[in-house]
């Protein structure tokens, strides 16, 4: 009995997560942050200065800004994009 209810459960917990965190994750310098940390996270001898699950953190919040359209910046957009939030929950859920 893990299959499927199991996965909605992890999809739903998915975008609570996303909710809560998107407020801060709306912000410029929050983006510019986490940009910066994603395009330096290589010493100069080519290690990678993160663990594999910082480099993850780093990369979802980087693709759930863009996924959501919080790196636009300019009215009309962000309107248009947040009008688009239902749907893209719902998608989440349903082929996810």
């Amino acid at each position: 009995m893990h299959g499927i209810p199991t996965q909605l459960y992890n999809l739903k917990l998915n975008i609570l997560a996303v909710r809560e965190h998107a407020g801060k994750l709306v912000e410029e310098e929050i983006q510019k942050a986490l940009q910066t940390i994603y395009d330096n996270q290589y010493d100069e001898t080519g290690q990678n200065k993160l663990d594999l699950w910082q480099r993850k953190l780093v990369e979802w919040y980087l693709l759930e800004i863009r996924a959501n359209g919080l790196n636009t910046q300019e009215a009309d957009k962000k309107k248009l994009l947040s009008s688009w939030g239902s749907f893209i929950d719902k998608y989440r859920t349903e082929y996810m």
